[in-house]
């Protein structure tokens, strides 16, 4: 399963990406984005993946 994490704090998404990884190794973080503007740009470049994570704080 292919992730993608939009967390505009970079500890929480690496904390996030963590925990994902203890629940089940085989899963691939793809991309951590910062930003809507970011997150727009690597949609259009990039493959849609399996599930999108998006916090809002």
């Amino acid at each position: 399963m292919k992730v993608v994490i939009i967390e505009d704090e970079p500890l929480t998404a690496e904390d996030l990406s963590s925990a994902i990884l203890e629940v089940d190794a085989s899963i691939e973080v793809v991309a951590m984005l910062e930003s809507v503007l970011e997150s727009v740009s690597y949609f259009e470049e990039n493959e849609a993946p399996d599930l999108i994570l998006v916090t809002f704080s």
